[in-house]
């Protein structure tokens, strides 16, 4: 106890001996940390994290932290993307180590983790201290340990907490999480079925927040993604659905786009394609001039639309059944078939 208040009071001796204390910048984010440690160093405010004693014994590589060691920030409500600053990590070199958990797992980082923090008159050092390890700890470099500094940013994540946990003997300080971008929508299902040469897709939400729209996406191929159509947002707690062409097997995605430009997607839902071709049929197809469609009648009415669902055409079946489509823009069209009012067929038709 006696060694813990020693290094507890080095570490605020610090902070009060600086001629000008500079406070972490940027927007803070709503909610607490687990363990108030409170502590200003150089450039950071934030909390003290670290252990009584030397280096650690052996510098293990895959640490077991004890409660002086770690501190969990849990979020007010989720967020994507959050800045944390660090100060005085120290030790030797490739020995202490800093472990970053998102919603208690593992988090391994890289290089492209880590920052400067932009330096006001009285912040020294740098990241350059800083090394991260192959398994994705960070760890003091060869560059100037005591002066050890920089800016962890986690990018890309759905986190509801942060776990901070480092071994170095001294402590280190370390901001509270800011600059955060919160999760816009929370997804809690996504459904799609055929029904002839339509997709319907439903979802429902959970908690939306700070919603501009909803993005639908096809793929054939579920690599490369296009907008079929996008709907605005209802608020929390909604049923969506949505209806757009699907002539072949296709991959769905929902986007979510909020008001400050984040966006996240959903995941992947594949619905096979129900398009009727036992009666009807198109040949050639693809085709660039005339196409044949076998087995129309005399009283068949035809609709040609776009993926997006945009009637091109419609037009009384042709007494030859033979149809002319050099009018068309290349790409993927439907083409559908009633009688007395009843779809008939819906068939997939690719211009060149």
């Amino acid at each position: 106890m006696a060694l813990f208040k020693t290094i507890f009071f080095k570490l605020i001796c610090v902070t009060v001996c600086l001629s000008k204390i500079v406070n972490v910048s940027g927007q803070s984010c709503s909610g607490s940390w687990a363990i108030q440690r409170s502590l200003t160093q150089e450039c950071v405010t934030g909390q003290w994290i670290g252990q009584t004693g030397g280096n650690p014994v052996g510098c293990p590589t895959n640490p077991v932290y004890t409660s002086l060691q770690t501190n969990t920030f849990t979020f007010t409500q989720p967020v994507g993307t959050f800045y944390i600053d660090l100060r005085g990590f120290d030790g030797s070199t490739q020995c202490p180590r800093i472990e970053i958990k998102i919603n208690g797992i593992f988090y391994p980082l890289s290089i492209g983790n880590l920052e400067d923090i932009p330096q006001p008159s009285s912040c020294t050092g740098s990241f350059a201290s800083l090394a991260i390890t192959p398994d994705g700890y960070i760890t003091i470099g060869s560059f100037s340990p005591f002066s050890s500094q920089g800016r962890i940013i986690i990018n890309n994540v759905n986190a509801t907490s942060v776990s901070i946990s480092t071994n170095d003997a001294n402590g280190t300080a370390f901001s509270n999480p800011f600059n955060c971008t919160t999760i816009p929508l929370k997804l809690e299902s996504f459904t799609g079925k055929s029904n002839d040469c339509m997709a319907l897709i439903n979802w429902k939400t959970g908690t939306e927040q700070n919603i501009k729209n909803i993005e639908i996406q096809r793929s054939e191929g579920g690599s490369i993604f296009n907008k079929v159509g996008e709907v605005g947002p209802k608020g929390s707690g909604s049923f969506y659905s949505f209806v757009t062409a699907n002539v072949s097997n296709s991959f769905f995605r929902l986007k979510f786009n909020d008001l400050d430009g984040y966006f996240e997607y959903s995941n992947i839902i594949h619905i096979n394609s129900s398009c009727n071709k036992e009666y009807y049929s198109i040949s050639p197809n693809p085709a660039a001039g005339e196409i044949k469609i076998t087995g129309l009648k005399n009283s068949d009415k035809l609709l040609i639309s776009d993926l997006l669902g945009r009637i091109i055409m419609q037009f009384d079946a042709p007494a030859n059944n033979r149809l002319n489509i050099q009018s068309l823009s290349p790409g993927i069209y439907v083409l559908q078939v009633f009688n007395a009012g009843d779809l008939k067929a819906s068939l997939k038709l690719i211009r060149n």
